[in-house]
């Protein structure tokens, strides 16, 4: 992890070279029509309340997965393997009326988002809040084109909570991110994969 920081939001500008950023918008425009979206349907309900449906996709092309997340190790400066860390990224659609309810992401490691849209305007909503674990002050994060806000943590300080504001309901703009996270590997599993 990161010692000496003390705010375990961190944001990160220019992330993903522009090369990637036309594969990643070129794989959502093919699965744009194919039955490979999954929702917040199933979401926890306190997570989502009365939120909008927002559209998901794990992405499932290795060379894109293996790219970003070498773009995301190599602006965190951290190597997910050797910390033992599975990377999962996905695609989300945020239309008007989709948000996330304050809460906290203790079960991940690291993940983050980082945002595709080249325009957004304040207006649009879709601000990235949280609670800053020192002070308990409300910061936001206005979303920017190939930005990158990541939540992370360590024993002496815990995720932070953090929730996204209402997209404005009938905006025609929809927001495209890559939403990531890293689980710790289980070991168990991975030994006993070895027998079968």
């Amino acid at each position: 992890m990161l010692p000496g920081v003390v705010d375990m939001i961190r944001t990160y500008d220019n992330v993903l070279d522009e090369q990637l950023i036309k594969n990643v918008m070129d794989y959502f425009k093919s699965i744009m029509g194919a039955d490979v979206w999954g929702s917040s349907i199933g979401w926890d309900q306190n997570l989502s309340l009365i939120s909008s449906n927002t559209l998901t996709h794990r992405i499932s092309n290795k060379t894109l997965e293996k790219e970003i997340k070498s773009s995301i190790e190599t602006a965190l400066d951290v190597d997910f393997e050797k910390e033992e860390l599975t990377f999962v990224p996905s695609i989300y659609v945020w239309g008007g009326g989709s948000y996330i309810t304050w809460h906290p992401d203790e079960c991940y490691p690291y993940n983050g988002t980082i945002y595709l849209n080249e325009e957004w305007d304040s207006d649009d909503g879709g601000v990235f809040l949280y609670k800053d674990s020192q002070t308990k002050e409300i910061k936001g994060i206005e979303p920017t084109y190939n930005s990158m806000v990541v939540n992370s943590a360590t024993e002496e300080d815990p995720h932070n909570v953090h929730c996204v504001t209402c997209i404005v309901p009938g905006t025609i703009k929809k927001r495209v991110t890559i939403q990531w996270r890293t689980n710790k590997i289980d070991k168990t599993k991975k030994n006993n994969m070895k027998y079968q």
